[in-house]
């Protein structure tokens, strides 16, 4: 086989052709080789430019090795070395996670590089996932029992907390990022946990020499990932089309779906919508699973009136014409979240919550059992809430003499609830739209 060839500068206007109108962007970059090289190729596509747009080179110090703080200040003399500005963003869980690490760490590295992008101005943040990975997730997905939507592959760009996030290599292969960067003289860094038999990842990688044996190589696997994903873009329009006419969205985070104009033509088209109101319910980054998401989906299509069932923390409750889907409170409830004058918070990781100089101090959480009665001259559409789904509203307390100050559905000039998911931001808060 061939070795690799290095990226040349030829290539560079089509990798990044869709970031040319941004003025300023952010570079996610770990100290290994696929973010450096993404690194190394974002700044000399900037330079053939004139020097636009700005790039502010983004790197995150989980603090679960002792070398990542002299990681993340190499990759902070790269950045110094190529003439761009650079940050690290240190992450400080109390206490550290015991369990799926990799997720924990995963999720902690959205959060500190959107709040980078809203800090910085950044038009959108750029990642280095690459050939290989995609070959990788659909291996790891395979696994896992994931459907068509999951097999799809990596999206070339995704939105966490109102901030893109772009993957531009996606169609190279790690082999070249390596190519680059020795051709350049530069030096990368070496993740261990990237070989630990213990994450599901490196196992993977382990057994792809097997798998390139029977004809299962990289640029096999990522291709079957991008028919998939075609496959999953035609289902989502009609799934699309389908939500449009059968669900509406309070903002009080509870969905409903309107039973008579649910008859999807496919399972799959189904699946997709239900999968995509529990992500949205949840405020989650993922979808759910999508064995326990079959289950749901034939007993919410059966005529059994009453709760159906649960799925990631999302509560399923049918009425004869009408599918309620809310938060599940669960045994230890919805937490609590205190409130200073001004301030802003984020309540249950579904609702931002800000108030104004002027309020008292809040505390903000669920109505709880006493929901009717908190709001029982407030009532629109509301009365038509299941009692349950009702309890797990947010409300905004006066942290004080414990009065009830302002709700979703019964705003005040004091305090302010947004859901993060963008179905509920835009929520109608008429009767009509609950239908």
């Amino acid at each position: 086989m061939a070795p690799a060839a290095a990226v040349v500068g030829d290539e560079l206007p089509a990798l990044f052709a869709g970031l040319a109108g941004e003025a300023r962007l952010g570079v996610a970059v770990s100290g290994g080789p696929d973010s450096t090289a993404l690194l190394l190729l974002a700044a000399r596509w900037r330079a053939a430019r004139g020097g636009t747009p700005d790039l502010v080179v983004l790197t995150v110090d989980h603090g679960l090795r002792a070398e990542a703080a002299r990681e993340c200040a190499e990759v902070a003399a790269l950045a110094v070395r190529l003439g761009l500005a650079a940050a690290t963003l240190r992450w400080n869980p109390e206490p550290p996670p015991v369990s799926d690490v990799e997720a924990a760490a995963r999720h902690a590295r959205y959060a500190l590089l959107a709040a980078a992008a809203r800090e910085h101005g950044l038009g959108a943040v750029l990642l280095a996932h690459t050939e290989d990975d995609v070959a990788e997730t659909l291996l790891l997905r395979l696994a896992r029992g994931s459907g068509v939507y999951g097999l799809g592959g990596i999206p070339e760009e995704r939105v966490v907390d109102g901030v893109r996030f772009v993957r531009p290599l996606l169609g190279l292969t790690k082999a070249r990022l390596v190519a680059t960067l020795a051709e350049a003289g530069i030096g990368w860094a070496e993740d261990p946990m990237n070989a630990d038999p213990r994450f599901a990842r490196a196992r993977v990688r382990a057994a792809r020499p097997a798998l390139e044996a029977i004809g299962l190589d990289t640029k096999t696997l990522a291709a079957t990932a991008r028919r998939l994903a075609r496959a999953a873009a035609a289902l989502e329009r009609s799934a699309t089309g389908l939500l449009n006419g059968s669900t509406s969205f309070a903002p009080e985070g509870v969905a409903v779906i309107w039973m008579p104009a649910f008859q999807p033509i496919y399972e799959e088209v189904g699946l997709r919508i239900l999968a995509r109101l529990v992500q949205a319910v949840r405020a989650a980054e993922y979808v759910p699973r999508l064995a326990p998401l079959e289950r749901l989906l034939e007993a919410a299509l059966s005529r059994t009136v009453g709760r159906v069932g649960t799925l990631a923390g999302v509560v399923a409750e049918r009425r004869p014409r009408r599918l309620w889907l809310y938060r599940e409170a669960g045994r230890s409830g919805l937490g609590t979240t205190d409130l200073a004058p001004g301030g802003n918070g984020l309540w249950d990781g579904r609702f931002r919550v800000s108030a104004v100089p002027d309020a008292p101090p809040l505390r903000i959480a669920a109505l709880g059992p006493r929901a009717r009665a908190l709001v029982a001259d407030r009532l629109g559409w509301q009365t038509l809430l299941p009692a349950r789904a009702a309890a797990t509203v947010p409300g905004a307390f006066d942290a004080v003499t414990g009065d009830l100050v302002a709700t979703p559905f019964a705003p005040s000039p004091l305090v302010a609830f947004r859901h993060r998911d963008p179905l509920f931001a835009a929520a109608a808060k008429s009767t009509d739209a609950i239908g």
